[in-house]
């Protein structure tokens, strides 16, 4: 079966600014910060611990998150482009960042520090109103791997709310605050893979020490597998283009689990190729 050619797509930091030119710089440090509650030691040791960061525009280019202290606190603020008193948000260590309709605020939240992680919703256009919990469910572990498209507005997140040791695939209104499960994990799937369309298009399974990359067909909604390795090759796919036929991948490949060896002299960061399809999975798997 062929490989599919993939891509390492290295865009950490990256934004599309499309109609962000109106951000020619962040609001100085004085208009961003509250009053500092009094003298703070940490001040004689760090040179600034007031200066902004972290700065992101909004999608659709008409807001700015940023984060800056307040006191020993970690603060977000949350202005229009076209001016006016930044909302504030003060939400723990953990820092949002945007979903895809430019107006809520994700925010991913441990606050009991107990592996219960849950997938808050803030709303920046009511900075007055109780956050929303998508996932209130105790003893559970969720994340948003899609923060949303145009198309459809809602969320993908994964959760082991069913299962502790399987994450099943939720999508989640941020309108309503619907949430419902969209692909219920069979037992051997490890990873769940965004389509760069904005849906799920692949995912990873495990079986008799192999990995195994399998593709969802838009039409049939069937699962094809093209492409496996080896259990201790550090392969993790990242995305799929099923329209290009391309998958983006993280990867460390060396001559012992590059396949037939036509990736032995990629180096991390660099385009590689999968590895061939190197077993089958069981009929009862497939």
């Amino acid at each position: 079966m062929a490989p599919i050619t993939s891509r390492i797509a290295l865009t950490a930091g990256a934004c599309l600014l499309a109609g962000c030119a109106g951000w020619s710089a962040l609001p100085p440090p004085a208009s961003t910060q509250l009053s500092a509650p009094g003298s703070d030691p940490l001040r004689s040791f760090v040179a600034s611990i007031d200066a902004p960061s972290g700065s992101k525009p909004s999608p659709d280019g008409k807001k700015l998150l940023w984060h800056a202290m307040y006191g020993r606190e970690v603060t977000t603020f949350v202005r229009n482009a076209d001016g006016g008193d930044p909302a504030v948000f003060r939400l723990g260590r953990n820092l949002p960042y945007w979903a895809c309709d430019s107006r809520h605020l994700i925010h991913e939240s441990d606050p009991a520090g107990g592996g219960n992680t849950q997938v808050i919703l803030i709303d920046t256009e009511r900075p007055g109103a109780t956050p929303v919990n998508l996932t209130p469910w105790k003893g559970s572990t969720s994340h948003v791997i899609h923060a949303g498209d145009a198309a459809s507005g809602k969320l993908v997140l994964v959760s082991n709310r069913r299962d502790a040791a399987l994450f099943d695939v939720y999508s989640a209104d941020p309108a309503s605050g619907k949430v419902e499960m969209v692909w219920k994990n069979n037992g051997d799937v490890t990873r769940w893979i965004m389509d760069v369309d904005g849906s799920v298009g692949a995912r990873v399974r495990r079986q008799d020490n192999q990995y195994f990359l399998q593709v969802l067909n838009k039409t049939t909604n069937t699962w094809k597998s093209v492409s496996a390795w080896p259990e201790l090759a550090d392969i993790r796919p990242i995305r799929v283009d099923r329209a290009a036929g391309n998958v983006f991948v993280m990867s460390r490949l060396v001559p012992e689990n590059a396949g037939n060896g036509t990736a032995a002299s990629v180096d991390r960061g660099l385009p590689c190729r999968m590895p061939p399809q190197a077993g089958t999975l069981s009929a009862s798997a497939r």
